[in-house]
Formats: C-alpha cells, sequence, structure tokens
C-alpha cells in the first residue's frame, strides 16, 4: 500500500465500526423487546457475522437464525428476526442502488430487478393479509365442514401466527430500522471507496455494480474478496476477544463466589 494512502486507514476503521454499529443496532432494534442480554446480544452478532462472512452465498443466516432462536427460545423468533433483517437491508439498498442505476449507470441490473420484485411482493403480502385472513377465515367457519376446509382453516392460523410474529418484530420502529440501514450501506460504500482506493483497484459505477451482484451469487468482485477476507479478519479477532473478556469475568465472579 502506497504512504500516501495511508490516511485512509483510520477512515476505513471509521467507517467499518459505523457499518457493524448500524447493523447491530438494527437487529437489535428488531429482537429489543425480546429483552436478551446486550453483551450476550452482542457476542451473539459477532459471532454469527463472522460466520456469514466465511461462509458464501449467505448461508451462514441459517447459523443466526439457530443461534437467535436459542437466544429467545423461540424458534420463530430466531427465524423471522432474520429475515426481517435481511429484508430491511435489501428495501435500504434498493433506495439507494435504484436511482445509482437509473441517473449514474443508466441500466437497470437483473439483480436489482429481481430484488424490487421481491421487495414489492413481501409487501404486498403483508399488507393485504389481515384481510384475506378474514375473510377466509369467516367464509370456511360459515360455510365449509369438510376435512379439506379443516385443514385450510388451520393453515390460515398458522399463517397468521406467522404474521403476528413478523408484525410484532417491526411494530413502531420500522422507520428507524429502515435509517440504519440506509446508513449502514452509505457507510459501507465509503469503507469500499477507501479500501480500493488502498489497495489501487478501480472502484467507480460498473465495480460497485459487480459488488452488489457478486454478493447476490452472480459473478466476482475483486473488492467484495479483499472486503470479505479484511471483515472476517476484524469481525473473528473481536469475537476472540469479546469472548475471552466474557470468560475472564466469569472465572472472577466464580472465585469471588467461593471466597463468600
Amino acid at each position: 500500500m502506497n504512504v500516501a494512502y495511508f490516511w485512509m486507514v483510520p477512515l476505513f476503521l471509521a467507517g467499518f465500526i459505523v457499518v457493524h454499529l448500524a447493523k447491530m443496532m438494527r437487529l437489535y432494534l428488531i429482537l429489543m423487546e425480546q429483552k436478551i442480554e446486550f453483551r450476550r446480544f452482542v457476542l451473539t452478532y459477532l459471532k454469527t457475522t463472522f460466520v456469514n462472512l466465511v461462509i458464501p452465498f449467505k448461508l451462514g443466516e441459517v447459523y443466526r437464525i439457530f443461534c437467535f432462536s436459542r437466544e429467545t427460545k423461540v424458534f420463530q423468533i430466531g427465524l423471522f428476526s432474520v429475515m426481517v433483517d435481511r429484508f430491511f437491508d435489501t428495501i435500504a439498498l434498493l433506495v439507494l442502488l435504484i436511482p445509482f442505476e437509473v441517473f449514474i449507470t443508466g441500466e437497470v441490473t437483473w439483480v436489482t430487478g429481481v430484488l424490487a420484485v421481491a421487495a414489492i411482493l413481501a409487501v404486498f403480502i403483508f399488507i393485504v393479509f389481515p384481510g384475506i385472513y378474514t375473510y377466509l377465515n369467516r367464509y370456511i367457519i360459515m360455510n365449509k365442514t369438510s376435512v379439506r376446509s379443516m385443514t385450510v382453516l388451520r393453515g390460515l392460523e398458522v399463517a397468521k401466527t406467522w404474521y403476528d410474529y413478523v408484525r410484532n418484530l417491526i411494530s413502531g420502529r420500522y422507520a428507524l430500522i429502515i435509517l440504519l440501514s440506509c446508513a449502514a450501506w452509505i457507510a459501507e460504500t465509503g469503507v469500499l471507496w477507501c479500501l480500493s482506493s488502498m489497495r489501487h483497484m478501480a472502484f467507480g459505477a460498473s465495480a460497485f455494480s459487480e459488488y452488489i451482484a457478486a454478493i447476490f451469487m452472480s459473478g466476482t468482485s475483486q473488492v467484495l474478496t479483499a472486503y470479505t477476507w479484511i471483515s472476517a479478519t476484524m469481525i473473528g479477532v473481536l469475537t476472540v476477544v469479546g469472548y475471552t473478556i466474557c470468560l475472564i469475568r466469569r472465572r472472577g465472579s466464580q472465585k469471588q463466589k467461593k471466597l463468600k
């Protein structure tokens, strides 16, 4: 790395901290009512983020679902908290990506199109579900008595339970969650620019599009590869330090109890 770019190192580190603070607080807001001890939440965030970085194609999200299901003791909350977190991350990305591609690159990529369609469909289902549930539930109860109808009714109740889980996770705080998501993506763009400059890699409109496409399993990106391994190293170190501090404190508390 050229000495002339050393001033970017603290800028990169500051941006990296902002990115993960925003992402961590977004997930904490989603899970706020579950009353997870903040220290345990931070450690769980760090270790699941590390796994997510080293396992490709976002398969580490399965591990995150497992960890937060264990923390909350409810599988559905672990599952839907991660799904909601990913949804708002995607919404914020689209808020930034669509104007970027329309006004700067002049071309909307297929990744952006697929994400936009999926997001619109998810929002549409969430909005219309209560009305559909109420109508079908009343109609089946009043007019149908067959086994198949009872199966559909049970399926509706399961879907309503899932809907309630999602609604309770975002109720009253979705605007703040979106703001944190946008802040994370803006900071990440700045971090990528710093990293590209320090490593003498081009980071223009096409490089950013390649970066986004590579995240969603399409093509390759030198910026993504470099950023992923640097992030994994830094998050891995923080995870080890965090768990080491907790272990030392735990042993100290156990010794104090024995002395008493």
